[in-house]
C-alpha cells in the first residue's frame, strides 16, 4: 500500500481502498467521516447530503457542472465506511 491508497479487483471491477492511521480516537474519526458536514470537508466533491445506512446515498459534485450519488457500501460503527460511485 502507498500513501494514496491500494487498488483491487473485485467482481470485475475495480476497487480502491484507502486505510489511514489518525492519532484521535477511533470513535472520534468514525463521528467525523460519518457527519455529512464533516466529511464534505475531508471529501473531495462531496456536498455534504448524506443518507447514514447501508444503501443510501451520498451527493458529490465536481463544481464543472458534474454531480453524481455515491452509495454507501458498507458502515460498522466506529471502524468502516465504505461507499461506491452509483451506476446509472
Amino acid at each position: 500500500m502507498n500513501e494514496y491508497g491500494t487498488l483491487h479487483e473485485s467482481e470485475g471491477r475495480y476497487v480502491i481502498k484507502f486505510a489511514r492511521a489518525f492519532p484521535q480516537n477511533i470513535s472520534e474519526v468514525y463521528r467525523f467521516l460519518t457527519r455529512p458536514d464533516c466529511f464534505a470537508q475531508w471529501y473531495p466533491f462531496a456536498t455534504g447530503e448524506m443518507e447514514l445506512k447501508t444503501g443510501g446515498e451520498i451527493g458529490f459534485d465536481d463544481g464543472e457542472g458534474t454531480t453524481y450519488k455515491g452509495v454507501i457500501a458498507e458502515l460498522e460503527k466506529p471502524v468502516l465506511l465504505s461507499f461506491v460511485k452509483k451506476v446509472i
